[in-house]
């Protein structure tokens, strides 16, 4: 879908694990000297999981949290090092969000404790009867231009340009915090691996690992992503990789994607840093990493904070 030049801000919450072939998503692109300041960000979950209407609310909370940031003007003031004119933008309560969370708070405490920040439940949206529309995998950053009367994607022809796309830290805070796979029920299969590796003294649970970014190599500090690790540091860790924020590189086989490609982490706004803030056991090292300090005397130093601040707890 191409912009037009008339549209000067366009923001898009994309769900990474939605499967239903009616709800492929409608990436955007910039044609050739289009000016439209432009971001779609990827983030876990089905559609309603990103959209909100499931119970659990808490992975609609943050993609909730990006959009107020994008609305407000805090994306586009940092992307362009601009002087925002409020006239322009939507200015929303700054106390909004702890309220909300607050409210939160007192309801838990009557329930079973809540996840942590990114460990929502993700909802299993490819389910009878609306399988049988037929299931497809997302594809960031690997979307073909589309035919504007079949809506059919032109497989060998064009790859869409210009379509500033952006993975949330969200995705790589549930992978490296053992977040789990979608919900409800596996199917047999799935139970039989979750029994054998069970047997085999390893996590038997199915962690998350969505099948929309398999094919991309996720950096930042981590040797693998394939065991439970919510001991490890979510801040980025060798020299190499300490100077920037985490980014996934595309690894795959794609006729018109050379290896290499890159995804940038988009960065936490302000909206959503007041929100992760609540989670005092991991928002410190998130806020870091996502950042990209550039030295490991300053991921030490946020390690020391998170520990005093463990400890006044």
């Amino acid at each position: 879908t191409r912009l037009s030049e008339n549209i000067e801000n366009a923001f898009q919450a994309l769900a990474l694990d939605e499967h239903r072939a009616p709800f492929s998503p409608a990436v955007w692109e910039k044609p050739t000297g289009n000016h439209t300041f432009l971001r779609q960000t990827w983030f876990p979950g089905a559609h309603s999981n990103v959209g909100g209407s499931y119970d659990d609310t808490s992975t609609a909370d943050i993609s909730l949290a990006w959009m107020m940031d994008q609305l407000s003007g805090e994306s586009a003031k940092h992307a362009n090092n601009m002087t925002l004119d409020k006239k322009d933008w939507i200015e929303f309560y700054d106390d909004y969000l702890d309220t909300q969370q607050e409210l939160n708070r007192v309801w838990y405490q009557g329930h079973p404790p809540a996840r942590g920040w990114s460990l929502g439940t993700i909802y299993n949206s490819f389910t009878f009867p609306q399988s049988l529309a037929g299931r497809v995998v997302r594809t960031p950053g690997r979307y073909r231009v589309t035919n504007s009367l079949t809506c059919a994607q032109k497989n060998d022809c064009v790859l869409m340009k210009d379509t500033h796309e952006f993975i949330h830290a969200s995705v790589r805070a549930r992978m490296d915090l053992g977040g789990t796979a979608s919900e409800p029920g596996p199917s047999n299969w799935t139970r039989f691996v979750q029994w054998l590796r069970k047997l085999l003294g390893r996590d038997g649970r199915l962690l998350y690992r969505p099948e929309s970014l398999q094919y991309w190599k996720l950096h930042d500090g981590h040797k693998h992503h394939n065991e439970f690790s919510i001991n490890s540091r979510l801040t980025t860790g060798g020299a190499d990789e300490s100077v920037r924020a985490p980014w996934w590189e595309w690894i795959g086989k794609d006729a018109l994607l050379p290896s290499g490609r890159v995804l940038n982490e988009d960065r936490l706004g302000r909206f959503e840093l007041q929100l992760l803030r609540h989670h005092e056991d991991v928002a410190a090292e998130i806020e870091a990493s996502n950042k990209g300090l550039a030295s490991v005397e300053e991921l030490r130093r946020v390690q020391e904070r998170v520990a005093r601040r463990s400890v006044t707890v």
